[in-house]
Formats: C-alpha cells, structure tokens, sequence
C-alpha cells in the first residue's frame, strides 16, 4: 500500500532543459556563422586592379527573387552598361550577398521564396581599334 502511495504522488518526469537550451545554443551559433554571406566575381581574375583596368561605372544593385524553389525567377536586369550608341558593354565585377533577412526568409518559407541582393558595376569600355591616322 505504501508503494501504491509513493508511485500515485511521484509526478511525471519533465524534458531535459539543457537539451533544449543546447539546440538552441547550436542554432543560434549557426545562424551568428552564416548570418551574411558576401562573395565577389570578378572578370580576368583575382589579381591586384591595374590603373587602366578600373570600371565605367559605380556600384549598381537590386534585390532579386526566386519563387517556387527556383522554377520563377527574375534575372538580373542590365540595362545600364551599354554605350550611348546602344552598343553593349560587359561586366566587370559581380558581388552577391544574402542578409539575415534574406535567409530568414528563405528558411521560414522552406526554401519557397529566397531572395538575393546583387550589385554589379560596369567594365570599362574598349578602346578605338583599327588604324590610327
């Protein structure tokens, strides 16, 4: 009887707390590492910028998005390198970057929406060609 007792009063036990607070720990330190992510391309490679190699143009940027796990998306529109002419120009540099906000879309939205921010400048343009009078 006294056993009956002891197992009536005896309450339930509870989940560990210092699980819980090491998931979260983990969690928040994954975040913290990846929180903005900054990649730069480059066309010519990586080395040191020479004097005559600089840009036409300053930092352009816009914020794109991919839908549906990437099958909609918008490209990157560039309108702004070409020559008055309307001759087309290329791109020099290329720098994509995620922000928190950006993965903790992504990530809240299971990969459905994931957008990018991406900034681009303009080469310079190429110099006359043929022969000098």
């Amino acid at each position: 009887m006294l056993l009956r007792r002891l197992s009536r009063s005896t309450p339930a036990r509870r989940p560990r707390r210092g699980a819980t607070r090491a998931i979260l720990a983990l969690v928040t330190l994954l975040s913290a590492c990846t929180a903005t992510s900054y990649h730069v391309y480059q066309v010519g490679g990586t080395r040191g910028r020479e004097q005559g190699n600089q840009p036409s143009t300053e930092w352009q940027s816009e914020t794109l998005n991919s839908l549906v796990w990437g099958a909609v998306r918008q490209d990157l529109p560039v309108d702004s390198c070409r020559l008055g002419d309307g001759t087309r120009i290329a791109i020099d540099e290329i720098r994509i970057r995620r922000t928190v906000g950006h993965r903790a879309a992504t990530l809240f939205t299971l990969g459905f929406w994931s957008p990018v921010r991406v900034d681009w400048r303009c080469a310079k343009p190429p110099g006359p060609r043929g022969v000098l009078n």
